[in-house]
């Protein structure tokens, strides 16, 4: 097996320990504001689902 990362990358190995630790650094983006809003959006209908849900029930 090949621990090398491929040429050019960013990708790095830590042979410190017993076990080697492959470090694939994080990119920035703006999807993951838009993952982040669009979760909060999602739950958000989903409280709102339940409270008339409850209502009607009640």
């Amino acid at each position: 097996m090949d621990l090398n990362p491929p040429a050019g990358s960013q990708i790095s190995i830590d042979r410190k320990d017993v076990d080697p630790t492959v470090i694939i650094p994080a990119t920035a983006s703006s999807m993951r504001y838009f993952g982040g809003a669009f979760l909060l959006f999602w739950l958000g209908g989903w409280i709102m689902g339940e409270k008339s849900a409850i209502t009607g029930l009640l």
